[in-house]
């Protein structure tokens, strides 16, 4: 019966398959080609640099309200209060102990109303270091061209990145890519 039989293959989809994979790799190739002028390290950091600029400039003034949490534990921390968010209240209500270091920080060298502006400018920082981290990860599988390509929609928005400038998001996702990259390479310290 044709049911206990194992099925051949196809030779016209795997014919298919293979036509594929070529018109691919020359769309590949053809693309790294058209872009290489702009793909050299230094035109790749001039436009990283310039970007970081524009997203500063753009998204420093983000606010949410869920990052005044932090804000408030950092300030305390840094006033000598402690790690709370009310002066003798000692319970922990934050979720990103980083962050509260982090605007502690802020707090402390800047001041209070400077640091919501810095932990944004931060948050813009990270969201370019993303840029940087999605090239690297991307660059052996798609080329320095589609690499470029996926990692200038990052940069300038389309995985909603603005949205999370003045939280913890933007510096978790950054990373997050960076191990990835780092293990990718089979840089085992640097992913730990």
């Amino acid at each position: 019966s044709a049911a206990g039989r194992p099925r051949r293959a196809n030779p016209r989809a795997r014919l298919q398959l293979r036509h594929g994979a070529a018109i691919r790799c020359r769309v590949r190739d053809r693309m790294s080609r058209l872009l290489e002028p702009l793909l050299r390290p230094h035109v790749l950091w001039l436009v990283w640099a310039a970007l970081l600029v524009v997203q500063v400039f753009s998204f420093s003034g983000v606010r949410s309200d869920d990052a005044f949490i932090s804000y408030r534990y950092g300030q305390n921390l840094a006033t000598g209060v402690g790690l709370v968010f009310n002066p003798g209240v000692r319970v922990l209500g934050s979720t990103s102990p980083g962050q509260m270091l982090l605007s502690g920080a802020a707090y402390a060298i800047c001041g209070t109303q400077a640091t919501p502006s810095v932990m944004a400018t931060l948050g813009c920082v990270a969201w370019s270091a993303q840029v940087f981290a999605v090239f690297l990860l991307l660059s052996a599988a798609l080329g320095r061209g589609g690499a470029a390509l996926v990692a200038a929609l990052v940069g300038i928005g389309a995985t909603g990145a603005h949205v999370w400038v003045p939280l913890e998001t933007n510096l978790v996702a950054a990373c997050v890519l960076f191990a990835f990259a780092a293990a990718q390479r089979r840089r085992w310290y640097a992913t730990a």
